[in-house]
């Protein structure tokens, strides 16, 4: 009797260099693998992943997809999450993982887990100016965005964190560790894909875990 088995399909590149360039999602990386059986697109070794204003990157990115758009994406290891403000203020969250949900093409909630740190502004609702920064820790944070701006940030119980008016923000308070913004980094066109630019010396992530990049397994139907 012939059975019929799910058809899957992947392909590995380590070529050094990989660019994407989508209507609601740009993305570079060094190695990847995709695979076709769960629509996921894995990237290793300095993948940066962008939407919008937001910027994501971490030792590892899982981007799954759902008929052609992206579904939610899984950042592994010194995930970090950066929005941009201004020039030269940006919201940030850092964690040990991260995922993000996406509806539409833009992000609409964000669960960080693990050694959570935030640098988040409070801005007036009546004209726009920033009021402050906060500066928190907590184990677990969710965050729901709404028209591409953050809308509520929940919490876990245990969280110390201190606000600063912005006329008396640390200088060592206005940016996360890790924090690092690679717009000279980020396709914006065509032509962009075939021009490659790394990070600039000491942006590069300490990997925390040194591990061979898998290679997916076709798992057959017991009979």
């Amino acid at each position: 009797r012939i059975s019929s088995l799910p058809v899957q399909r992947y392909f590995k590149t380590d070529c050094g260099s990989h660019a994407f360039l989508r209507a609601d999602m740009q993305a570079v990386c060094d190695s990847l693998v995709f695979n076709s059986l769960d629509s996921c697109m894995t990237m290793y070794d300095n993948p940066i992943l962008w939407n919008e204003q937001q910027q994501l990157f971490g030792e590892e990115i899982k981007v799954y997809m759902n008929d052609s758009t992206i579904d939610w994406a899984h950042i592994i290891n010194q995930a970090m999450s950066i929005e941009q403000i201004d020039s030269i203020n940006y919201n940030q969250v850092s964690g040990k993982e991260m995922k993000a949900y996406f509806q539409d093409g833009d992000i609409r909630q964000a669960d960080v887990i693990g050694n959570v740190r935030i640098v988040y502004y409070t801005i007036d609702d009546k004209d726009s100016t920033l009021i402050g920064v906060n500066n928190a820790e907590t184990s677990l944070l969710n965050i729901y965005l709404k028209d591409r701006k953050i809308e509520k940030i929940k919490a876990s119980a245990k969280t110390n964190g201190v606000m600063y008016p912005m006329s008396l923000i640390p200088e060592d308070k206005r940016y996360l560790p890790s924090f690092s913004w690679f717009d000279y980094i980020r396709p914006l066109n065509k032509e962009d894909i075939f021009v490659w630019r790394g990070k600039k010396a000491g942006q590069e992530l300490k990997a925390s875990i040194r591990r061979d990049v898998p290679l997916p397994t076709l798992q057959r139907k017991k009979e």
